[in-house]
């Protein structure tokens, strides 16, 4: 488009002084956005898949991290079998080998066959540490006991040059009993961890009890927001809504999974702290009864291809369920699966810890395949 020509034509001077005045306030501009004062990223949830070019790209680079819980044992239920037929999605595992009792000492239980077998696939070995029988909490709050156990902890890293420790302390509820001493144990035991394994380099994961609406026979010594910035890692067992106990219903309803990560974010963790943990299985409940039994996926889906079974879905808890035999199973499936796993995706968590191996079935793989978990070798 061509200029106008009836322009009024300002003398040299008057453009060189407008000229310093834009210059001025580019300048003034580079300064304030170079300060920090630009808007600061926040930690609410992005949909990977939302089509733009930055959210393709975070797609391509997002590498989410399985880890499978290991418990030792033999049968139909083993976890050994699925390490070793399905390795090739695994990148890391947290195995029960490890209980401390209230003096400090460790007791152990190392599966040398797993552990030889996660060293020659490169998986990660991040064992489990356990209260002995969920109740010796003394360890927690007697301060030389406490230390006791730090010592003890660093020695079992050391030896067996494992890739970290995750911390899966629970304590049995007790009606009317104040858990504040334990809370407060709790976190200065996971402080004096973390302090020294620091110059280790090894990783330090919790396993936390659910912030919203948590299993009520199960104590909540977890202080989220102080914890937040000693470990490295969080595993949100997000699994057992419904259990023994409790009239049948969902394991792990997905939002309240959902409300669970927010609750988190929320209490200061970033979605890189946070491993979503899932259920491999379910429970089988006697009709209008509490008392249950464990439903694990290959079980279930087992019993459903033998009987002819009809699965509901629920598309308010995004699970299935089942009856037979005067009997009510509610359990996890290969869309129940993937409904948590995209719920992974959509808040960019770290990845998904399993509770456990062995319970699984093909078409739990067959999820966790299609969702980007197999590694690069």
């Amino acid at each position: 488009m061509k200029a106008k020509t009836n322009r009024t034509i300002i003398p040299n001077r008057a453009n060189r002084c407008i000229t310093i005045v834009i210059f001025i306030i580019i300048a003034a501009n580079l300064i304030f956005f170079s300060a920090g004062c630009a808007k600061k990223p926040d930690n609410r949830p992005r949909d990977i898949g939302s089509g733009s070019e930055t959210a393709e790209q975070e797609k391509n680079t997002y590498q989410p991290v399985f880890c499978g819980f290991y418990t030792n044992g033999s049968g139909p239920s083993s976890s050994y079998p699925s390490l070793e037929e399905q390795w090739p999605y695994i990148q890391e595992i947290s195995p029960l080998w490890y209980y401390v009792w209230g003096d400090g000492t460790i007791e152990e239980e190392i599966d040398q066959k797993a552990l030889d077998l996660a060293r020659e696939k490169n998986i990660k070995v991040i064992p489990l540490v356990a209260l002995a029988y969920n109740r010796s909490s003394v360890v927690l709050t007697e301060p030389a006991a406490r230390q006791v156990a730090v010592q003890n902890l660093l020695r079992v890293i050391r030896e067996n040059n494992y890739d970290g420790i995750n911390i899966d302390i629970e304590i049995v509820k007790s009606s009317g009993r104040d858990y504040t001493p334990e809370m407060d144990g709790f976190t200065q035991f996971i402080k004096e961890l973390s302090e020294e394994m620091k110059p280790l380099g090894q990783r330090l994961d919790v396993c936390l009890i659910t912030l919203v609406d948590p299993p009520t026979d199960a104590a909540q010594i977890y202080d989220y927001k102080a914890i937040c910035g000693l470990a490295d890692r969080a595993v949100i067992m997000a699994y057992d809504y419904h259990r023994k106990g409790t009239r049948p219903g969902p394991v792990a309803p997905l939002p309240w999974a959902e409300d669970n990560i927010k609750a988190a974010l929320a209490a200061g963790y970033s979605p890189q702290q946070l491993s979503l943990g899932i259920p491999g299985y379910g429970y089988d409940w006697p009709e209008n009864g509490t008392e249950c039994d464990v439903a694990a996926m290959k079980d279930v889906s087992n019993l459903i291809e033998e009987k002819g079974l009809s699965v509901k879905w629920h598309d308010d808890s995004k699970t299935p369920s089942l009856a037979h035999a005067n009997r009510e199973i509610w359990f996890e499936n290969d869309c129940s699966i993937e409904e948590k796993i995209n719920l992974m995706k959509k808040y960019q968590l770290a990845g998904c810890s399993m509770w456990r191996l062995g319970y699984d079935n093909d078409s739990f793989w067959q999820v966790i395949s299609s969702k980007g978990f197999k590694r690069v070798f």
